[in-house]
């Protein structure tokens, strides 16, 4: 329940299968997102979520800290959704 940071020390790995990713789901969520996926330390042009599958979903997160790059970055197939995140 309640706030949490995910702060990365690597580069993600690439989706590359349909996901739902829901930071809704979080205890305490109402409306604001509580967890966070932080990539400050990352550095260049890291990006966070990369996702190349499609009909994904990223839902209630609040991504921060990647200057050089996306927070979330789709690439391949379509009818993704993103939806309530900072």
């Amino acid at each position: 329940t309640g706030a949490k940071t995910i702060s990365l020390a690597s580069v993600l790995d690439v989706i590359t299968s349909r996901v739902i990713i829901d930071g809704t789901s979080q205890g305490g969520y109402s409306g604001t997102p509580l967890i966070q996926v932080d990539g400050s330390s990352l550095g260049g042009t890291a990006s966070g979520l990369r996702l190349s599958a499609g009909s994904s979903r990223v839902e209630g997160l609040s991504i921060t800290g990647f200057s050089g790059g996306s927070g979330i970055l789709f690439t391949g197939a379509g009818s993704n959704i993103i939806v309530g995140n900072y």
